[in-house]
């Protein structure tokens, strides 16, 4: 089980795990299609316990889960995807077999706005980011971003880091500076919708590398290898939760990380 500080993406946006509800729509990876592809809750389960938590922390990834909650292992070469409890893996090497999911690409579908309006509130979006202030023209920016499609998603986020790149790190696609708590909320949003990972956090510029500036990446499509993780313990005195869907896992958010996370089949 999970408890209740984890995030579920929905509709919603990212909602804890406590005030998730059956019927919310969710984002889920299909290992038979390998992409992500909107999903439904079909049950949500609360129990109380006091126990210890196993996970992994570090940039891309943080996660932490009950002992026998399932963590998704995929093998790069088949493409296999498992569900091994987090006691069975915590401290082990996995071998260049055994892989952490993380995330996936979406599957673009059908469009509902005009590219050109997509971009322009991307635009908008990166004239602000820098600065701790609010969005220019909210009223036609959100309207646009509230339903957004997955090729419309991909191409909002191509659009804002065309104008807003620093620079390339080894675990991501791209980074940029982010001082605007409303954009780096928008970014949240857009972000599950176009089947990328997230990271929000600190970050050395390349023109000062002694001083530390806060900075939002986009994760590029790929997994981790167990071997290269860092484990870490954690402990919840409270509620926990376990939810369920068709594909068996959904798209989580945990400090500033996001990845699919395993749960219950329907």
């Amino acid at each position: 089980m999970i408890p209740d500080r984890i995030k579920i993406w929905t509709t919603r946006g990212f909602v804890h795990a406590g005030d998730l509800t059956a019927g919310d729509k969710v984002i889920s990876y299909n290992p038979s299609r390998g992409c992500t592809e909107n999903d439904t809750i079909s049950m949500v389960q609360t129990d109380w316990q006091q126990l210890g938590l196993m996970g992994l922390k570090q940039a891309s990834i943080f996660i932490s889960v009950t002992p026998d909650h399932p963590l998704l292992i995929i093998n790069p070469y088949t493409k296999e995807l498992s569900r091994i409890p987090a006691e069975e893996l915590f401290l082990k090497n996995g071998g260049k077999y055994k892989r952490f999911l993380t995330n996936k690409s979406f599957e673009p579908f059908k469009r509902t706005n005009a590219l050109e309006d997509i971009e322009w509130t991307a635009r908008l979006a990166v004239s602000v980011s820098r600065f701790n202030q609010g969005v220019m023209y909210p009223d036609s920016i959100y309207p646009v971003l509230k339903d957004l499609t997955a090729i419309e998603a991909q191409a909002w986020l191509n659009t804002f880091f065309h104008w807003n790149i620093l620079r390339r790190r080894t675990q991501y696609m791209k980074t940029c500076l982010l001082r605007s708590e409303a954009i780096k909320a928008m970014l949240y949003h857009v972000a599950p919708r176009a089947g990328v990972g997230t990271y929000y956090g600190p970050f050395k510029t390349k023109a000062h590398y002694s001083k530390w500036t806060q900075a939002f990446s986009i994760a590029k499509e790929g997994d981790t290898n167990i071997n290269r993780l860092h484990w870490a313990m954690d402990r919840h005195e409270g509620l926990f939760y376990n939810i369920a869907t068709k594909n068996g896992n959904a798209l989580a958010k945990f400090g500033s990380s996001t990845y699919p996370i395993a749960c219950e089949y329907t």
